[in-house]
């Protein structure tokens, strides 16, 4: 009880900064980068403490995002489909590694976690990210790059898409779309 108690301001702080996120940018059409970034690893943290802290992971974030913007929610969709996996296949100490790299304008973010023993864990990789895709599709259409491979015994995704700069976010999409698709 005395560690739940020391633990318990850092704990609502982070949940308030995620429902501060999924309230004041669900309506905005872009976010910086960094803010993305934070509020992806204040999920996983939660997420931590509510696996007892039996999460084994690796996060590692480029240090440098300045002035670059995202899609809000991408990111974070992705982890959370993760987590909602652990969950469907019962694993109680699941293996997680992501790890976000930046190119110039181009975000590669890779991540991958344990499949688990159970039967869900065959379930089609597409099925446990179909709403990422569809939000990819419809958000960055034919300007990402998604592959899911696995093996054994971890699912792995490989995703590359352009960040949007200030001045490109003030363009019309269609016209940005254009500039970034030569960067990938």
């Amino acid at each position: 009880v005395d560690t739940f108690s020391a633990q318990s301001p850092a704990l609502i702080l982070q949940l308030s900064d995620l429902l501060s996120y999924i309230l004041y940018e669900k309506d905005e059409s872009w976010v910086p980068l960094q803010k993305e970034f934070d509020i992806v690893h204040s999920y996983i943290n939660l997420e931590e403490k509510s696996f007892k802290n039996s999460v084994i992971f690796k996060v590692k974030f480029p240090e440098v995002t300045k002035s670059k913007f995202i899609v809000p929610f991408l990111l974070l969709s992705i982890v959370e489909s993760c987590f909602e996996y652990f969950l469907n296949t019962g694993q109680h100490q699941p293996i997680l590694t992501l790890i976000c790299e930046l190119n110039e304008n181009v975000l590669h973010f890779r991540i991958k976690f344990s499949k688990g023993q159970s039967i869900i864990a065959q379930k089609d990789i597409d099925d446990i990210f179909i709403n990422v895709q569809k939000q990819l599709h419809t958000q960055y259409p034919g300007v990402h790059y998604w592959e899911a491979a696995e093996d054994m015994e971890t699912i792995a995704i490989n995703l590359k898409l352009p960040l949007y700069q200030h001045y490109v976010i003030s363009t019309k999409k269609s016209e940005a779309i254009n500039v970034l698709s030569k960067s990938l």
